[in-house]
């Protein structure tokens, strides 16, 4: 049995791309076309990054090469040697014993071949290639295995039984600084560049499940780094996992949702300020920028790794265009949604190709997928074509406008897109729940109506399309694996919100307001619950639960709030799969513009706000600004797990991978995150510009269950029979807690939910003078397991001894029960309760 410690140094490994231009490129393959740059950029990022044999390609000194994101990283006996701005850091292990054994593991079928210049013996070829390298026992007992996970270096430090991993000291040369923070990450400063190692999680696996273990970093001196861990089981597996983040600066505009697929790739759509039209980068672009002097669409992907755009296009009309809602699906397109005008592009055989609208201030919806490499698939207008209302008293002019707010994609391909509409023939499909619009009106904002629609892959026509209600919106949609549609709509007319209402958990009762609906794969409303908050954002659980941010809550009601009273309006909540109670819900003082919905079941919130005492939980900076971005994550009961500022600017759209990490975006001021080494970085325009953040969290999933013994408690007889008891809680939901009794499990509980409970009889009396030791240990979803304080159980024959300076009288049990204390006992025939400390008392 080992025990891992594992340093991710993620933020190197961005790091090294600045010295791709340095290094000779192996030649593997014959170029049959000529792809494009951002073809070969997103290749290259998929490759898996192996580590090369040293024949004559690097100093001889150098063991073995990685090329980490375009630049490389050298292995020698010793250390492995980092390229910063030209310049070298080197990391190697201090204090070690002796030169370590360097092994190469895991040979990989990939050959790599050097033809440089036309001399054939200077040519190096067949050299193989290995997924990981061991240094073995750089300490006592304690190895460091290298390895590539995806385009990033990482090592762990192996830690057998008996190995003391305070003896791990990572030495750095080569940098101006090595400075701890208060937050406990690593900064390793060289010249203008920062390298950012984030403070650790540390967990024990045992028996394939987690517990957590206290550990941080320590500077060791100057230049080197150490480890210190709390308390630990040294036969059990540990690791020290740091948390890692990139954040990317990509040009002047604003970014109003992103999305993130299984790969790591981050679609994010906005618009660039009018007069800043040549600064905003485009890469692969499907349209050139046309310079009009108003705001237009872009769309952009970046790689994994934070550093590569993949591609960015404009698109848009001649007119002022907006995005509201980006998605992707499994297969790498994207899809976007908004407000345009006529001109906007629209290809063959598209299900709208033309429009009506075409002023200014008339505005049609669009929908419009884009291919992996940024290709245009199909674009489409989604509106009506003729309408009967009247002018508008007020504004003049006839009402034509529409606006698509949000849009998600399956994994088929099938485009969801919400909104609204003044026109008095928007396309539905025949069995639709509502075919024809609701409303009249004499005003433009009272002639509107919410839609649902649902287009096939190619954009040619609709799986189903339906009016929402009267007089409101379609706001927000997320769909689950079924085909669901979930929707967050507002409607304020008596024939309002869509479906057969399933709750009202306004504070007033109000049948009409803001609502949360589910829709069929048929587009049928199947429950509908009016929240009493405007729910700008939707997102999915796993379980069907669905959650929700906006903002405007007065008729907002709360369960086990973060924040009990309204501040600017801002909102989150959990609604359960049944539509009929909240899990959790909070004001949030601001605006929440965004949420998703994390695998572990918690969630993260994003948002505006100007309150100095927003709730903040182990921010990455203070808030200095009169209104800032901010970034939260709320447990899967509502607890803040993790709240900062993020600075001037603001936070429009969130999405969460796999892994659980957030993707966020928006508009950054001077005063932001600053962007870390190695991605994507465009200088502040002194405006505000598009961000990209990736964060990762320790997961309430890495987070154990807590356990205890509810029964026999502190203070109470047991009888002749002894009858146990025990509570569990966790974040994520609880397996089963078992019942152990003198080192054997008696009986098991079964659990779901992140709350259990239960009583088992272990021994029926009478009981022989003894002492009997019962204990639970409680198990969750993530494989997380905690062992419950044990409680011993004390039968004599004995009368208990007061001892000397006691307090208490010292009774015995008249009863001849079993008697109980928490521990062992401090002298015979006494028994101790827990606090207040020193007191002593006859356990009854």
């Amino acid at each position: 049995m080992v025990t891992a410690l594992r340093a991710v140094f993620l933020a190197l490994s961005l790091a090294f791309m600045t010295a791709a231009c340095a290094s000779p490129r192996p030649l593997t393959a014959q170029v049959v076309g000529r792809p494009s740059s951002g073809q070969l950029a997103e290749a290259y990022g998929r490759l898996p990054l192996h580590f090369e044999e040293n024949r004559g390609q690097a100093d001889p000194s150098t063991r073995f090469i990685a090329r980490a994101g375009g630049g490389r990283v050298l292995v020698d006996a010793n250390a492995l040697q980092l390229a910063v701005d030209g310049h070298v850091v080197r990391l190697s292990f201090a204090g070690r014993l002796a030169e370590p054994e360097l092994q190469a593991l895991d040979p990989l079928p990939g050959r790599v071949n050097y033809y440089i210049g036309s001399d054939a013996r200077r040519w190096r070829t067949d050299i193989p290639t290995f997924a990981r390298l061991r240094y073995a026992e750089v300490y006592p007992g304690i190895d460091v295995v290298v390895y590539g996970n995806q385009r990033q270096v990482e090592y762990d430090f192996v830690v057998a039984p008996g190995g003391d991993p305070r003896a791990i000291r990572v030495r750095v040369d080569g940098a101006d600084a090595v400075t701890l923070d208060a937050t406990g990450d690593v900064a390793i400063r060289r010249g203008h560049r920062t390298i950012v190692q984030r403070a650790p999680v540390v967990y024990q696996e045992i028996e394939g499940r987690r517990q957590l273990v206290t550990g941080r970093y320590r500077l060791a001196g100057a230049y080197e780094i150490g480890f210190e861990i709390g308390s630990y089981d040294p036969s059990r597996p540990l690791v020290i996992d740091p948390v890692v983040v990139y954040s990317a600066r990509i040009g002047v505009g604003t970014a109003s949702g992103i999305a993130v697929d299984s790969a790591g790739y981050a679609y994010f759509a906005g618009e660039n300020t009018g007069a800043f039209d040549n600064e905003y980068p485009m890469v692969n672009a499907a349209f050139p920028r046309r310079a009009t002097g108003l705001e237009e669409i872009f769309v952009t992907k970046l790689s994994p790794d934070g550093a590569t755009l993949i591609y960015s296009t404009y698109i848009g009309s001649t007119f002022r265009d907006f995005v509201n809602g980006i998605a992707t699906d499994g297969a790498g397109n994207a899809y976007i949604t908004g407000r345009t005008h006529a001109g906007y592009p629209t290809t063959a055989g598209a299900f709208q190709p033309t429009t009506v609208g075409g002023s200014e201030d008339g505005s049609v919806s669009f929908v419009t997928k884009f291919g992996p490499t940024g290709a245009l698939v199909y674009s489409t207008f989604l509106d009506g074509t003729t309408f009967d209302n009247p002018a508008d008293p007020i504004r003049g002019g006839v009402c034509y406008e529409g606006e698509g707010t949000s849009i998600a994609a399956d994994a088929a391909g099938h485009a969801y897109v919400v909104g609204w509409t003044s026109t008095n023939n928007f396309p539905t499909t025949p069995d639709a729940f509502i075919p024809t619009k609701p409303t009249t009106g004499t005003r433009c904002n009272t002639y509107r109506a919410g839609y649902l629609t649902k287009l096939s892959p190619d954009g040619t026509s609709l799986v189903y399309s339906t009016y929402l209600d009267g007089n409101g919106a379609g706001l927000s949609v997320a769909i689950d694996g079924a085909g669901n549609a979930y929707v967050g709509g507002s409607a304020f007319t008596p024939s309002a919100p869509p479906g057969t209402l399933t709750a009202t958990l306004a504070a007033s009762g109000a049948r009409t307001g803001s609502y949360v609906a589910k829709f069929d794969p048929a587009g049928l409303p199947t429950q509908t619950t009016v929240i009493g908050a405007r729910p700008q954002s939707i997102s999915v659980g796993a379980d069907g639960s669905t959650y929700i941010a906006g903002g405007e809550s007065l008729d907002f009601t709360t369960v086990n709030p973060i924040q009990t009273a309204p501040t600017g309006g801002g909102f989150a909540a959990r609604l359960n799969s049944a539509g009929t109670a909240w899990i959790w819900s909070t004001y949030l003082s601001g605006s929440m513009t965004s949420i998703a919905a994390a695998p572990d079941a918690s969630a993260w919130v994003v948002g505006i706000t100007n309150d100095d005492a927003f709730p903040t939980q182990d921010p990455l900076r203070s808030k200095t600004n009169p209104i800032e971005a901010v970034v939260l994550r709320i447990s899967a009961t509502g607890s803040l797990l993790f709240s900062s500022p993020l600075g001037d600017g603001a936070a429009f759209g969130v999405d969460v991978d796999d892994a659980g990490d957030a993707y966020i975006t928006g508009r950054a001021g001077a005063d932001f995150i600053p962007t870390t080494p190695g991605a994507y970085s465009a200088p502040p325009s002194g405006g505000f510009d598009v961000f990209v953040l990736r964060l990762h969290s320790a997961s309430p999933a890495d987070a154990p269950p807590t356990v205890t013994i509810t029964r026999p408690s502190s203070g109470t007889w047991t009888g002749n029979s002894i009858v146990v008891g025990a509570s569990a809680i966790d974040d994520v939901g609880l397996v089963e807690i078992q019942l152990w009794g003198n080192g054997a499990v008696f009986a098991t509980i079964p659990c779901s939910g992140t709350t259990c409970s239960g009583t088992f009889l272990w021994i029926t009396g009478p009981l022989p003078a003894a002492a009997y030791e019962v204990n639970a240990v409680a198990m969750d979803t993530a494989g997380n397991e905690t062992i419950s304080a044990k409680i011993t159980i004390v039968k004599d024959a004995t009368s208990p001894v007061k001892p000397s300076g006691a307090a208490a009288t010292a009774v015995d049990n008249p009863s001849g029960g079993s008697r109980c204390t928490v521990g062992d006992t401090a002298a015979p025939n006494v028994l101790i309760t827990g606090p207040p400390a020193g007191a002593w008392a006859l356990l009854r």
